[in-house]
């Protein structure tokens, strides 16, 4: 079945998939008299036309279902996704969010479900949505509703098979600043193999791949103390040809979903402006600590709520 854009004639399809839907998905949850007041059919098509008019995009599923979202700056909001009871399980959902990941490529989703619908839920999490803990009380007789977010980038763990790709990645990452200060003792670009296949499977240690869908646009590596109090990150990059884009924020922040937001350790040269801005712009404040290296490069450390024992 094709997923197409969607044209201002498919609304009333698109809002009689959106009854039949509701009536069947929500039945548990929303009573039948707010069910008849809110699943009109009338209702919902002007809803729809009314959105189609405001800028609101739409994807059909064939004539079994659709979804719409509206952009919001760099991020985007899911506003609705429905499809025929008949289609469930069938992955016709899938194939629908999986659109629109790739014409939202590079910045955040959101979206609202009922706390109940464990169903929607379950098929969120599975795409890489994740509860952010804000919850609002809906208009349907008081349900709660919960807010589900998914990053514009995902942390995917590097093994040791990966050896070979986390190498070429470094250089190319590392390759101008490499130039510029001809660091070659300490460079994440000139690492020898055991070195990165230490980093790749020692305990403690954690690789992962910065990926938005399916493209690899960099690296972040976790090292975690053996007690488990401290983590630091080194190294972090973003290819070239992906800069700018929001992903090391991004990729920061995700570190953080999956170890902890406290006890943040890491090094960077003190003269990479840039670097030192985003890292004081999500909470790291230098230590005070700083290595001359040569004429022109200083290497500053930085922690975020916690103070480093030291550096792996």
């Amino acid at each position: 079945m094709d997923i197409r854009k969607a044209s201002y004639e498919d609304m009333p399809l698109a809002a009689d998939i959106m009854v039949t839907s509701f009536r069947t998905a929500f039945v548990t949850f929303v009573s039948p008299k707010t069910m008849d007041a809110c699943a009109r059919l009338d209702a919902c098509t002007a809803l729809l036309q009314q959105a189609y008019r405001d800028g609101m995009h739409f994807l059909m599923g064939g004539k079994q279902g659709f979804l719409c979202w509206q952009e919001n700056g760099r991020d985007c909001e899911l506003v609705a996704l429905h499809t025929l009871p008949e289609s469930w399980g069938t992955g016709l959902g899938h194939r629908l969010l999986t659109e629109l990941l790739r014409q939202t490529e590079g910045r955040g989703l959101s979206l609202w479900v009922f706390k109940e619908n464990d169903r929607a839920r379950r098929f969120y999490e599975k795409h890489g949505f994740f509860t952010d803990g804000t919850e609002r009380v809906s208009e349907f007789d008081g349900a709660t509703e919960l807010r589900y977010v998914r990053s514009a980038v995902q942390l995917h763990p590097a093994t040791a098979e990966d050896l070979e790709t986390v190498l070429a990645m470094q250089r190319e990452a590392f390759a101008d600043l490499l130039e510029t200060y001809q660091d070659y003792d300490m460079s994440p670009a000139t690492e020898s193999r055991e070195k990165v296949l230490w980093k790749l499977t020692h305990p403690g240690s954690y690789y992962y791949f910065i990926r938005t869908n399916c493209t690899t646009v960099g690296g972040i590596r976790i090292a975690i103390s053996a007690d488990g109090i401290w983590k630091r990150i080194s190294p972090l990059y973003i290819l070239p040809s992906f800069r700018g884009r929001g992903y090391a924020q991004a990729a920061m922040l995700g570190a953080e979903r999956i170890h902890g937001s406290d006890n943040w350790a890491l090094d960077t040269i003190l003269q990479e402006v840039g670097n030192c801005y985003l890292y004081e712009k999500l909470g790291y404040r230098q230590t005070g600590h700083l290595t001359p290296i040569k004429k022109g490069m200083t290497i500053v450390d930085y922690i975020k709520s916690g103070t480093p024992q030291n550096k792996t």
